[in-house]
């Protein structure tokens, strides 16, 4: 999990220009111009990228974070 979150970490820095507060989401709307929680397929989606690229097992993310 922390693999994923350093890697959405950068991905909100190069998308925004910015590090995250503590109330932005590090899964995101990818087309809004400011940070706006991303919708469940966007965030399936997002996390099945950032857990192949981390070479982390989906499934135990998603259930992680109640999504599985």
């Amino acid at each position: 999990m922390l693999k994923i979150a350093r890697m959405r970490y950068q991905i909100f820095r190069d998308r925004f220009g910015r590090d995250p507060g503590p109330d932005d989401p590090l899964f995101f709307d990818s087309r809004r111009s400011e940070p706006v929680v991303a919708g469940a397929n966007e965030m399936c989606s997002q996390i099945m990228d950032a857990a192949a690229a981390t070479r982390s097992d989906y499934l135990s993310v998603m259930k992680f974070l109640g999504l599985g």
